[in-house]
């Protein structure tokens, strides 16, 4: 669904303020504060296309901070990735920084903290965090970063998230085409990841223990006994270390499971591969009914059932 927001018709007071809940409401929650004078004139345009937002940013200089408290309140759990349209940008994450001019394409991880400074017009990509994850493994390591690519290949970037924001394809009947554009934008996106990901030099790859832990519990969501004992055993390391490296990814062995159980059974069910709620519960190594709809609502925003009627 399109959407369209601006300061624009707004008493000078309410400006900024209505500027904040907007993008907490459509991209994460997090503190923010205007770096400059006078009346703050912006405006933010999204489309949905499948689980992807593509969205156009315009305002005067201003600074987002999102930090543990934010991701420990409200599990907004994705990528994002920010084509700089003209203007400047400033993004810290991760104990890296990017600074972006006109054409500069970076990453970001809202499960991690970061700093954003904008004084800019934007076009930002919300990503899925299970697509990303799965068909760029290397993601993590890429935030932060100025991303190289040819130019042409970040004018088509660009020009198709434009395109897209102007277009008119709502109705249930064009369902399978929004779908196939928004595949048609990601596999732009992973071809740029993809070259990026070549440079990464040995230092900038993942601990091999972190990425056994992973791969593991990933392996074993189904099975409702998985604990932290597993994971770190599997990793090779102890419990502290293990508690450290997932750390760094703003979360505990735990809680990485919980969400990793409730992407998954999202999928199955918009898959068609679990008939009911329940049956994707099992599935994904859930005992509690109630508990797995509660996750799956707090995480994804709707609840299981919602996906099973649309189905």
């Amino acid at each position: 669904m399109k959407s369209h927001y601006t300061t624009a018709n707004l008493e000078r007071g309410d400006k900024y303020e209505f500027w904040h809940e907007v993008v907490c409401k459509q991209f994460v929650t997090a503190d923010s504060a205007r770096n400059c004078e006078g009346g703050f004139n912006a405006e933010l345009t999204c489309n949905q296309f499948g689980r992807m937002q593509v969205s156009r940013f315009d305002a005067p200089p201003h600074r987002w901070r999102r930090e543990r408290k934010h991701i420990r309140a409200d599990d907004q759990d994705m990528y994002l990735l920010g084509v700089l349209r003209n203007g400047e940008g400033r993004l810290e994450q991760n104990g890296r920084t990017a600074i972006q001019k006109n054409g500069s394409i970076a990453l970001y991880d809202t499960a991690l903290p970061f700093t954003y400074d904008l004084s800019a017009s934007i076009n930002l990509l919300t990503l899925p965090r299970t697509v990303l994850d799965s068909r760029a493994p290397h993601a993590r390591q890429l935030l932060a970063r100025n991303l190289d690519c040819d130019p042409g290949l970040a004018t088509m970037l660009c020009e198709m998230i434009d395109s897209l924001l102007d277009l008119n394809v709502e109705t249930r009947q064009f369902a399978m085409v929004r779908e196939r554009l928004a595949n048609s934008l990601l596999d732009i996106v992973l071809a740029i990841l993809d070259l990026n990901s070549a440079s990464l030099s040995a230092d900038d790859v993942a601990n091999p223990s972190m990425e056994r832990m992973l791969t593991y519990a990933r392996a074993n969501l189904a099975d409702p006994d998985l604990s932290p004992a597993d994971i770190a055993r599997f990793g090779a390391v102890s419990t502290r270390t293990m508690n450290r490296l997932f750390g760094k990814l703003g979360t505990t062995p735990m809680r990485w499971v919980l969400q990793e159980r409730v992407r998954l059974g999202e999928r199955y069910l918009r898959e068609d591969y679990a008939k009911t709620v329940t049956e994707a519960a099992f599935m994904v190594g859930f005992n509690d009914i109630s508990h797995f709809s509660r996750s799956f609502k707090q995480l994804l925003g709707y609840s299981p059932e919602q996906i099973l009627r649309r189905n």
